[in-house]
């Protein structure tokens, strides 16, 4: 092979690594992310029968397929937090304390998260579907809670800090 064609292989090869580096930036792109610091607006939230929290917060890392949450709760002085770290591939994953299972995926942009637990000796079953708003500073969570005494929807609005 004369040099001529050796450079030209040389650059074929460099463009197409080039395309599938951006090829690959896109696809990570099309999902939104979801990292930061989130706290419950109540003002902005309808948290349904249940009534505010004194505190709702979640601490969210979000690299590729891989999610990391820290949640808390504050309901009447009493707190309850949990850790998870997932993948959007719709597979079940534990919390670190092995108290909540969970499933990540993604419907458009859109992540959908179902959470099983016990709650004061209460199985509850919690369909979550986040959305981002276009600036990346609001987080909604739409929460549908299903237990054996009942059902109940909540819109929840994290604001980033």
């Amino acid at each position: 092979m004369d040099l001529r064609m050796q450079r030209r292989v040389l650059v074929i090869l460099t463009l197409a690594a080039g395309l599938l580096r951006l090829a690959a930036g896109l696809q990570a792109a099309d999902h939104p992310n979801f990292t930061g610091n989130w706290q419950a607006d109540p003002k902005a939230s309808d948290f349904g029968p249940m009534g505010p929290p004194d505190k709702a917060v979640m601490n969210v890392t979000h690299k590729g397929p891989e999610v990391t949450i820290h949640s808390e709760l504050v309901l009447a002085g009493n707190s309850r937090a949990w850790d998870a770290t997932c993948k959007t591939d719709g597979k079940d994953c534990k919390s670190t304390n092995g108290e909540v299972t969970l499933t990540l995926s993604w419907q458009g942009d859109a992540l959908i998260m179902n959470r099983a637990l016990s709650f004061n000796g209460m199985a509850v079953k919690i369909k979550e579907t986040w959305t981002l708003s276009a600036d990346g500073k609001t987080l909604t969570s739409a929460r549908s809670l299903q237990t054996d005494q009942g059902g109940a929807d909540q819109k929840i609005v994290f604001t980033k800090s």
